[in-house]
């Protein structure tokens, strides 16, 4: 798989796990599928710096790899 997507990937995973911890942190409830999520996200991300020559992505590099990842998305259709 290319290391964008699954970049995009985890980052989106770890969104997501920001919005389940603090949805779990003012219903004082435990936040076990936000843990689930972030740690698939670190992990996602571990996986592409170590994968990855170059290492982690920068964040200027994002959104650039968000408009590539949404053009190979119109292009298949």
């Amino acid at each position: 798989m290319n290391h964008e997507l699954i970049f995009l990937g985890g980052l989106g995973l770890l969104l997501l796990a920001f919005v389940s911890v603090v949805g779990a942190w003012s219903n004082n409830r435990k936040p076990f599928v936000g843990l689930i999520l972030g740690a698939t996200g670190a992990a996602l991300l571990a996986m592409i710096h170590f994968d990855r020559a170059a290492g982690l992505y920068a964040l200027d590099e994002v959104p650039e790899i968000v408009m590539r990842a949404v053009a190979s998305l119109i292009a298949m259709f």
